[in-house]
């Protein structure tokens, strides 16, 4: 089933790949329309940072499990799986089982073996104090006549940037509100197969690996190899921002995989990434949809955006625990009524 959904998801993306010994890979045309799968950059230092807040904070057991405000009443009437190590380069490194705090902040902060060797995996991430001073340098050097600092200052900044390094990806898995609030609103019998079915993730996570667990060498990355496997440490999450249920999974992928051949640890191949976006989001929408019918018998009916809701949840109730869209659309609707008032023009039918 699983390579029946891949195919579908292959011809409605516009992608292809194809790899040799060298793992070169082609890419059509990036795909359109609605995904339930986001993609975003996680920087060393400050971001990783966040990460860790989240479990102090104790947000409804974000990220690796703290107890934070949350009952154990609480906890008892509540399904839902905690964090996981995924991927072949998990594998390579040992790691299985739950996430834990010291490995997690050795590999995603550092950049570190998680053995507590203190071994680093290919080049150390570039901090946010040292990408603060290679800024500092380049600005003292503004106003000298040595044409030769200068350059090398500025050379300097465009070899290293001029951010923290890039040390994970956050690849994000959410079903459509109607799936949360069936969660929500079921026993936990219902909920352990919601859960089961959001399983899908795991779909998700293999299109990822066999269509972005790339790496780049040579001068400016122009070679693309094949690497043992994604490094990933998988958290769950069942509350938005906002405090509305949302049932999702963050799939921390760590910028770093092992290179087949000459075994050395180099960074992703981010352009990969983002193109297996729209793929991987396919691959886990429909396979929730068909575990959630095969386990529950649940029916689906169509959204106007090409996404399906639950049938009999309707979009009042999916409207009232969708607090942050509400507030994005008013605040679109807010900036578009402007827009018309100030130019005397209608952008809307």
């Amino acid at each position: 089933m699983h390579r029946q959904i891949q195919s579908v998801c292959n011809a409605r993306t516009g992608m292809s790949r194809h790899a040799g010994s060298r793992g070169q890979w082609l890419l059509c045309r990036r795909a359109t329309g609605p995904r339930m799968l986001s993609v975003k950059k996680v920087r060393a230092g400050g971001a990783v940072d966040y990460y860790l807040s989240q479990v102090r904070s104790g947000m409804a057991d974000y990220y690796l499990g703290g107890t934070g405000q949350m009952t154990q009443e609480r906890r008892d009437q509540l399904y839902a799986p905690g964090s996981a190590w995924r991927g072949g380069g998990a594998a390579e490194l040992d790691l299985a089982g739950a996430v834990g705090d010291s490995q997690f902040v050795d590999l995603f902060d550092k950049a570190r073996h998680p053995d507590g060797s203190g071994k680093h995996l290919g080049r150390a991430y570039r901090q946010p104090k040292d990408a603060e001073a290679i800024g500092k340098a380049v600005a003292a050097t503004a106003g000298n006549d040595d044409v030769y600092r200068r350059w090398m200052a500025n050379h300097e900044l465009k070899r290293k940037g001029p951010q923290a390094s890039v040390a994970a990806w956050d690849c994000t898995f959410s079903p459509v509100k109607s799936v949360s609030i069936l969660w929500a609103a079921g026993r936990r019998d219902l909920q352990a197969q919601v859960w089961a079915a959001h399983g899908a993730v795991d779909a998700g996570l293999a299109y990822l690996q066999e269509h972005a667990a790339f790496v780049r060498a040579g001068r400016n990355g122009v070679r693309v190899l094949e690497t043992s496997g994604l490094v990933v440490s998988r958290f769950n999450e069942w509350t938005s921002r906002a405090g509305d249920m949302q049932i999702h999974t963050h799939c921390l992928l760590l910028n770093r995989a092992k290179t087949q051949g000459d075994g050395k640890w180099r960074a992703l191949d981010g352009r990969g990434v983002l193109a297996a976006k729209a793929g991987a989001g396919a691959v886990y929408n429909r396979t929730v949809e068909a575990e959630l019918t095969r386990r529950l018998g649940v029916a689906w009916r169509d959204r106007p955006d090409g996404l399906r809701e639950i049938d009999g949840i309707d979009d009042d109730l999916i409207g009232v625990f969708s607090t942050r869209r509400r507030a994005i659309t008013d605040r679109v609707d807010n900036l578009i009524g402007a827009y018309e008032a100030k130019y005397g023009t209608t952008l809307r039918s």
